[in-house]
């Protein structure tokens, strides 16, 4: 069971949509680097719809799995860069 979306994830997945329409070469990279940087310069109103959407998250996903506990691990053969 993967975790559910924080208010930047939900954002990032928002814009990478959005930048579908106008980017002609769909580079991940530069889809988080620029989300990463405009999610600052957004307005109070569009960050609280997002943490209002990433709470609906949250209670849907507890609904959905109520006995889910986020535990790390770590990757048994880890590369080194």
């Amino acid at each position: 069971v993967t975790r559910p979306m924080n208010s930047f994830m939900l954002y990032r997945s928002a814009y990478a949509e959005r930048t579908k329409q106008w980017c002609t070469q769909n580079n991940h990279q530069i889809v988080s680097s620029v989300s990463g940087e405009s999610w600052p310069m957004e307005p109070d109103e569009v960050r609280d719809q997002f943490d209002l959407w990433a709470k609906t998250e949250r209670q849907n996903h507890h609904d959905a799995h109520p006995t889910y506990k986020f535990s790390p691990s770590k990757a048994a053969n880890k590369r080194r860069k």
